[in-house]
């Protein structure tokens, strides 16, 4: 939940992340609601999550 506080991603869009579609700046979403890929910058606590989920 925080980090979809943090990035303000769906939770599906969270729940499709893989880990090679994480880099250190931001996270490619290749599914995304109206079915384009984007990227979603991540802020320093957004990082600090993810390194603790991996």
């Amino acid at each position: 939940m925080l980090l979809a506080l943090r990035t303000n991603m769906r939770q599906d869009e969270l729940a499709g992340l893989r880990w090679e579609d994480v880099s250190t700046d931001y996270v490619r979403l290749h599914d995304t609601k109206n079915g384009s890929a984007r990227d979603v910058p991540l802020s320093a606590k957004a990082r600090r999550l993810l390194e603790k989920m991996r």
